[in-house]
């Protein structure tokens, strides 16, 4: 299992070959799993993703099959450690360093699909965002995943950043809700 996080903001244009980072499954941490943030880094900020998980393998996958590939949705914490971020930035080096650690995605729980036509209401903390046009954003990134990788049971596609970041420290409470429907509740330790 991996997860792909697009480096896009809600209803930004996807750029082919798509930017994304690639998360691998032993960084991934179950919603009701404690979150450790690591010590190597002293700021860290919370970003938070629509997810979509693949309930087939898939290779190449046309656009207007890409719903037959995936089967729930949730929205997904991504840690992000910001010195070493910007370091990296700075000398115009590839962010994966972010996104390799353990406890760097935090999927929420997984609920079945909405009407495809219909808004997500999503709201962390006192923050919320009304997305439209979740299901386009999501069939276009599951298509363009599979024309790099193959994508595997199991797999997390995330579209966009829903929300603005975070700050996050240790003791910090994030609650994270789509509709009327928890998520995620999660102390960082």
């Amino acid at each position: 299992m991996k997860a792909i996080a697009f480096d896009r903001e809600q209803n930004g244009a996807l750029v082919l070959p798509p930017a994304v980072t690639l998360i691998s499954d032993s960084a991934i941490t179950g919603p009701s799993r404690p979150v450790f943030l690591p010590d190597f880094d002293s700021q860290w900020i919370a970003e938070f993703y629509m997810a979509v998980k693949i309930c087939r393998l898939g290779k190449d996958i046309a656009e207007k099959f890409a719903p037959r590939y995936f089967d729930s949705l949730t929205v997904a914490m991504r840690l992000v450690p910001v010195g070493i971020l910007e370091d990296l930035r700075r000398a115009l080096l590839p962010c994966s360093a972010t996104a390799m650690f353990d406890n760097a995605l935090t999927p929420g729980k997984w609920i079945g699909l909405p009407d495809p036509d219909s808004r997500l209401d999503i709201a962390v903390n006192d923050m919320s965002v009304s997305v439209s046009g979740w299901y386009k954003m999501a069939c276009e990134s599951v298509a363009a995943v599979s024309r790099y990788a193959t994508l595997k049971t199991g797999d997390i596609i995330m579209p966009c950043r829903v929300v603005p970041s975070i700050n996050v420290d240790r003791g910090s409470m994030v609650r994270v809700a789509m509709g009327d429907e928890e998520c995620m509740a999660l102390k960082i330790h």
